[in-house]
């Protein structure tokens, strides 16, 4: 019986604005939870959020950029590993790769940058490698109740495990970062530990 585990940062910014000074340094101010989220993928049918948990508490993250280290991959990566010593190499290297993206979108100006953002470590249980569960039968649903937007066999969807609710994954991912319930039922997903 093999599990397969991956992790991935996403980034919801919540304010990003060009400053007006082309010689000062971008600014970031970033809080990252840290999550475990297990999903069960059946032979047939939709993968299944079994439930979500937090790993830790907040990590507050507080940088600036020179705007001149933004030239350059490895500038940016040297400056990040100086200034965020103490903060995991795969999360520096996320970051880096973030800030030089948004060096772009600024088009070389320099920036302030607030956002949130989620470092998920997916827990995948496949039937086909042995993981076993009493599924609860589906329901056909054709939208998703979060956005209101049909649900196609092509997009990539999600069901809830106890209540077999369908949504797109990206809708149930935001939702689930602030309600620990399914959307359409209020059924409890997983429990929010405290810090």
């Amino acid at each position: 019986m093999e599990n397969q585990n991956s992790r991935r940062v996403f980034f919801y910014p919540i304010t990003f604005s060009p400053r007006f000074h082309s010689d000062s340094a971008s600014h970031f101010s970033i809080k990252i939870e840290i999550f475990r989220r297990d999903i069960y993928r059946p032979i047939t049918g939709k993968e299944r959020l079994f439930g979500q948990t937090s790993l830790g508490p907040p990590i507050q993250l507080k940088f600036e950029i020179p705007s001149g280290f933004l030239a350059s991959i490895e500038a940016c990566r040297q400056h990040v590993s100086f200034v965020l010593a103490d903060v995991e190499p795969r999360t520096r290297e996320i970051l880096v790769l973030y800030a030089i993206q948004l060096n772009g979108e600024s088009r070389g100006r320099a920036f302030e940058l607030k956002a949130d953002a989620e470092d998920v470590e997916y827990h995948l249980m496949e039937e086909s490698k042995g993981w076993t569960t009493c599924i609860p039968k589906s329901i056909p649903v054709h939208e998703c109740s979060i956005c209101l937007e049909e649900l196609c066999d092509n997009e990539e969807s999600i069901e809830t495990h106890d209540c077999s609710h369908a949504f797109h994954k990206l809708c149930l991912w935001r939702w689930i970062r602030t309600k620990s319930s399914c959307p359409l039922c209020r059924h409890p997903i997983y429990a929010r530990p405290k810090f």
